[in-house]
Parts: structure tokens; sequence; C-alpha cells
């Protein structure tokens, strides 16, 4: 049972850094979305790009995270162990941080 133990705070582990990914989202939405509302005389076009590749980079934190939490889910079920329930569904993250910064 140390093992259930081991892998019940892994999967809350990994629960809470998927809610900061989302949360992280939301600061990259207003900042992109601030940009855009002030016409690019905050962020310049090179910055505007940089932004760009930091949503990017969100977004395939995002998938990687997703992926993390199918292993998870096969490992616990491997040893038996109960699966911890709460944020955001894996299959939903990756939407969730898409449609937090604008891009679906």
């Amino acid at each position: 049972m140390p093992r259930n133990k081991s892998l019940k705070k892994e999967q809350i582990a990994l629960l809470r850094y998927e809610k900061s990914i989302a949360a992280s989202a939301a600061v990259l939405g207003a900042i992109g979305a601030g940009a855009a509302a002030s016409a690019n005389d905050t962020l310049d076009g090179l910055s505007m790009e940089a932004l760009a590749k930091i949503q990017e980079a969100h977004i395939a934190l995002a998938q990687a995270v997703s992926d993390a939490h199918d292993a998870m889910q096969e490992k616990a079920v491997a040893v038996g162990a109960p699966l911890v329930d709460g944020g955001l569904p894996k299959e939903r993250l990756v939407e969730a941080v898409k449609s937090t910064l604008g891009l679906g």
C-alpha cells in the first residue's frame, strides 16, 4: 500500500500543476488581449512574436502534462491504485489553455 500512497501524492501534484498551467494561461491571455487592444502601442512587432512563441510553448507544455496525466493514470490502474479526481480533465487541458489564450 505505500506505493499507492506515493502514487496518490504524484497524482495530486500533477493536478495542482495542471491548475497552475491553466492559471498562467489566463495571464498570458490577458497580456495578449491587452496588447491587441492597445493597437500594439505596448508591445512592438518583435514582442508580439515573442508572445506568440511563449503561447505556443505554453500549449506544448499543456500537451506534455496531459501526456504525463495519461501515463499516471495507466500506472495507477496497473497497480490497482484509486485515481484521484479533481482539476481539469486531462483531455481538456490543452483545449482550455488554447481557449484562454484566445487561440481556439
